[in-house]
């Protein structure tokens, strides 16, 4: 009752300032395995989502990353929609996005989640074609990830 909710200013373990709201308290909550009282659901700009377990002192924070996504097609033409083949989601510590043509050659690769590409190679606009993608890297809570798959660049 007369539960208010404000809002937190995190840096988390990663280059990204984000914003976070308090959703609501939790009591008795039970999330991987772990058993979490006086907790607070805080969600944030980052698309990450935490629990605060507030039983003693300073709040301790989990990270519960939301999955990485990476679209399955793009088309580079100008128009502003869908121009940047881009990795969506956050709660990211290290990161590598590599894309591969259809002989294993890198056609494009970035360490920084918010660049994407934009289906050139050396300045010269690829034609539309079948391309592959690693996505690796860590979350801020450490655990390692590795997506791979395929993406259409349509022309």
């Amino acid at each position: 009752k007369g539960f208010q909710v404000p809002l937190l200013k995190v840096k988390p373990r990663s280059q990204f300032d984000m914003t976070y709201k308090i959703k609501k308290k939790i009591d008795n909550l039970k999330l991987n395995g772990k058993n979490y009282k006086f907790c607070l659901l805080i969600e944030g700009n980052g698309n990450t989502s935490f629990i605060g377990d507030t039983r003693s002192g300073p709040i301790n924070v989990e990270v519960i990353i939301n999955p990485l996504f990476v679209p399955s097609g793009f088309s580079p033409n100008g128009d502003g929609n869908n121009d940047l083949l881009k990795v969506i989601g956050g709660g990211i510590q290290t990161f590598r996005f590599s894309v591969m043509d259809k002989w294993g050659n890198v056609v494009f690769e970035t360490t920084d989640i918010s660049q994407g590409w934009d289906g050139t190679y050396k300045g010269i606009d690829l034609p539309t074609d079948v391309f592959v993608y690693v996505v690796e890297g860590s979350f801020t809570t450490f655990q390692p990830f590795k997506l791979t798959g395929n993406v259409t660049l349509f022309r």
